[in-house]
Parts: C-alpha cells; sequence; structure tokens
C-alpha cells in the first residue's frame, strides 16, 4: 500500500482513549500512523531499488545487443574485405545483371547496419539471451520487491494490531467507568426521591422539580457515555475531561438538594 495508496492506506484508524498506560489516545494512534509511514518508506525504498535494478537490467541487455550488431558489422566488414582482396579478378562469377556479387545479398536482405540475413544468426543468438537475462533479472527484482513490502507491512500490522488491542482495553475501562459514576448518580437520585416522599408538600414539589431537572441532565450526559465507542482517538482525551467535570457537576447539584432538605 503506491506509497500514497498505502499511506492512504491505512492512516485512517479509528481509535480510543488510553486509561491505564503512559501513552495518550492520541500517543497511541501516532504510534500507529508512524508505523505505517515507516513500513511506506521501506516500500518505496524497495520500490525505488528495484526499479533501479530493472533499469540497470534493461541497459544491459541493450548495451550487450548493440556489441553484437556492432561485431557482426564489423566482422562482415572483414569478411568482405578478406573476400575482395582474395578474388581481385573474379568477374561473372556470381554476379547478377547490374553486376553486383551475390554474396552481398540483395537490398531486401539487409536493413540498416548492413547485415544479411545469414550474418544476423550470432546477433540472434546474443539478443535472445540478453533477453532471457534481463527477464530473469527483471523477475528477480520483481520478486525482492514484493518480499519487501510483505516485510514492511507486516511489521506495521503487528505495530497496528497491537496498538488496536491496547485501545480496546483502553476504551473498556473508559466504559466501565463511566457507567459506575452513573450508577453510583442513579444512586443517589433514588435516595433524594424516596426522602423527598417523606418531607412536607412544598418541600417534595419543589424537590420534584429539582429532581426532573437533575434526571434530564442524567439523560443527557448517558447519552454522550454510548458514544464513548465512536469517539476518535484524538478527541477522547478532552472527552473524558467533559465526562468528569459533568459527573463532578451533578454530585454537587445532588450534596446541594440534599443539603437542602436538612
Amino acid at each position: 500500500m503506491t506509497k500514497t495508496q498505502t499511506l492512504v492506506c491505512t492512516a485512517t484508524l479509528i481509535v480510543g482513549l488510553g486509561m491505564g498506560c503512559d501513552r495518550t489516545p492520541a500517543d497511541e494512534q501516532e504510534r500507529a500512523v508512524e508505523a505505517q509511514q515507516e513500513a511506506n518508506d521501506k516500500i518505496g525504498e524497495a520500490r525505488q531499488e528495484a526499479n533501479q535494478k530493472i533499469a540497470e537490467a534493461r541497459e544491459e541487455a541493450n548495451q550487450d545487443v548493440r556489441a553484437a550488431r556492432e561485431d557482426a558489422v564489423d566482422e562482415k566488414r572483414d569478411n568482405d574485405r578478406a573476400g575482395l582482396d582474395r578474388e581481385p579478378s573474379r568477374v561473372g562469377v556470381d554476379v547478377d545483371n547490374d553486376g553486383v556479387i551475390d554474396r552481398e545479398g540483395t537490398a531486401a536482405d539487409r536493413d540498416n547496419d548492413g547485415l544479411i540475413e545469414r550474418d544476423r544468426e550470432p546477433v540472434r543468438g546474443t539478443e535472445a539471451a540478453a533477453k532471457n537475462e534481463q527477464h530473469e533479472d527483471i523477475a528477480a527484482a520483481k520478486k525482492e520487491l514484493a518480499e519487501d513490502k510483505a516485510e514492511a507491512q507486516q511489521e506495521a500490522n503487528e505495530t497496528i494490531a497491537d496498538v488496536k488491542e491496547e485501545i480496546a482495553e483502553d476504551r473498556r475501562e473508559l466504559r466501565e467507568w463511566s457507567e459506575n459514576e452513573m450508577r453510583e448518580l442513579d444512586t443517589e437520585i433514588t435516595e433524594l426521591s424516596n426522602a423527598a416522599q417523606t418531607a412536607d408538600p412544598t418541600v417534595q414539589r419543589r424537590m420534584e422539580t429539582s429532581l426532573n431537572q437533575l434526571r434530564t441532565q442524567r439523560e443527557a450526559l448517558m447519552k454522550d457515555v454510548n458514544t464513548i465507542d465512536r469517539k476518535p482517538a484524538g478527541q477522547l482525551d478532552s472527552f473524558k475531561n467533559r465526562l468528569e467535570a459533568r459527573f463532578e457537576q451533578l454530585d454537587k447539584r445532588v450534596e446541594t438538594l440534599r443539603d437542602s432538605m436538612k
């Protein structure tokens, strides 16, 4: 995961709050992102190295082919000169209507380098060998790249899995803490309601109004508690602080109502 794809590919983590360790949720999320970034960097380096090896393999094959063509041209030129030196007076032998010796081949037999069909055999062999070697080198480079990518991503996946496991535990602890705070608040509200039943009617009416307001605040707080599993890591530190402040506020409200009945 290309680099952008691979980067794309994992940075969007939904992680939660770290309560039982030194790292904050943002720290945990950053640890996962850094692990993926490191994997992406390694993959990018491996891809660059593989591309370099592939380019070198192709260039080496091209050089071998060019050298083979040049050698064939040089050999043909030397052979032609040697043939002319040996047969300077050979006229009318292997000659066509325009007086060109047939061993040179026809124009249709030649390409831009001047080689005729029989001169091409050594070149073809070199081309085939160079292409085979090129294909082997490219295949080896691609295989190495795939292995490097798999290894780098596996390391990142292990770190990300560890982060998710830590976060799941931290989120569970926050949820249990919030639910316990909510149970204690419910107990206090019930006790206040029971105590109000024995008070005089004026106090009962005042307490009922206050308790209804307290229950409304409690319901709003409970809705926020129920969002713990959906909160991204970057927001949960401040979210936990808000929960603590609101529980403390409701506890103080309960104490105030309790004192008002004495």
